[in-house]
């Protein structure tokens, strides 16, 4: 299958382009991601600082089916 990714640092403006991803590669790639670091960061910055909850998107291009997954808080 084909697969893309992207990632939404909550301080960037901008959504981070991964691009092509292999299936194999798409857990590591979740679990990578700092996803607490992000959340505590979060709690001391300004709204006006915060773009995005954390996420990261997985999108399947040959069906254009996708996933993404957000961190909200330390319970979801």
């Amino acid at each position: 299958m084909n697969f893309r990714a992207s990632f939404c640092d909550p301080f960037k403006p901008d959504i981070i382009e991964i691009g092509k991803i292999e299936q194999e590669k798409i857990l590591e790639t979740f679990h990578k991601i700092p996803w607490s670091d992000y959340l505590a960061k979060m709690e001391t910055a300004k709204q006006s600082e915060i773009y995005y909850s954390p996420s990261l998107e997985i999108e399947n291009k040959d069906n254009k089916n996708g996933l993404s997954v957000s961190a909200i808080d330390g319970t979801e």
